[in-house]
């Protein structure tokens, strides 16, 4: 299962037999910082430019619909109701957001042959259009046999960052929550 989190950055990981995989170096997971030639010369968080976190985050398509002549001050909620009325700046905007970010997903997929796709955070909550163009850019690189991996929203909401980091805890000190509830005495 490959997961990606879409919110204020792009994060994510590939759990594979129920296990995350986090990589020799742990920092496999960082979605965000795969490279698109959509992103052309925008500078990423890491301080490199053309990664796909700057173009298809939230903050990245706010700062696009705002270069494309939008509401400068509008979050990503904003820009999303906007495209699913049909506002031409938003509906470009939050489409090639979608599309480009769907094109890295059927890169990794085309890598890793993922069972499904778990998309979740603040712009998986987008509209149709998001969808819409985010499945297009899917199926546009995936291989044929990985045509209908389905890409399924989270069921965690935003409660999954701290489900996963409880779970990396457990899982990189056993015993430590046996031993935290064995040290503290019953109340009376």
């Amino acid at each position: 299962m490959l997961v990606v989190a879409v919110g204020t950055g792009i994060g994510g990981a590939y759990v594979l037999d129920g296990r995350v995989v986090t990589g020799e170096h742990d920092v496999a997971g960082h979605l965000g910082h795969i490279l698109h030639p959509a992103a052309g010369d925008l500078t990423c968080s890491c301080r490199r430019r053309g990664h796909i976190e700057p173009l298809a985050s939230g903050p990245g398509i706010s700062a696009a619909y705002g270069r494309a002549g939008g509401d400068p001050t509008f979050g990503g909620r904003e820009v999303d109701d906007a495209a699913e009325a049909g506002e031409p700046a938003a509906v470009n905007v939050v489409s090639t957001a979608g599309r480009a970010l769907g094109e890295v997903l059927g890169s990794l997929a085309n890598a890793f042959d993922p069972g499904m796709i778990v998309v979740s955070g603040s712009v998986a909550r987008s509209g149709e259009t998001w969808w819409n163009a985010l499945r297009e850019g899917y199926r546009g690189q995936a291989m044929d046999p990985l045509l209908e991996v389905p890409l399924v929203t989270g069921s965690l909401g935003d409660d999954a960052p701290l489900v996963g980091a409880a779970i990396a805890a457990t899982t990189a000190h056993p015993g430590a929550l046996d031993a935290t509830t064995a040290a503290t005495p019953p109340t009376q």
